[in-house]
C-alpha cells in the first residue's frame, strides 16, 4: 500500500519519499536525533498504522526512535 523512495542516504541519516497508491503523501527520515514524518495530507488511523509497521519492519531499530509527527 506505502511505498518509500528513498532521496538521501549519508551515513546514519536517511530520507524517503512517501507513496500511497502511487501519490506522494509526505516524507520519512531518520537521523541521529530520532524519526520524522512530515505529512502533506490527512491519514486515517489504519493507514498511519500500517506505515509504522511498515517503516519498522524494515528497520526495527526504529522501534526505540521518538517519532515526530507534522500532519497539515
Amino acid at each position: 500500500m506505502f511505498t518509500l523512495q528513498r532521496v538521501l542516504s549519508a551515513g546514519s541519516t536517511t530520507s524517503d519519499n512517501v507513496y500511497l497508491n502511487n501519490v506522494q503523501v509526505g516524507t520519512f527520515g531518520h537521523d541521529s536525533e530520532g524519526a520524522y514524518l512530515n505529512l502533506k495530507q490527512e491519514l486515517t488511523m489504519g493507514e498511519m498504522n500500517l506505515l509504522i509497521a511498515q517503516l519498522v519492519n524494515q528497520n526495527p531499530s526504529l522501534l526505540h526512535s521518538k517519532l515526530d509527527v507534522t500532519i497539515p
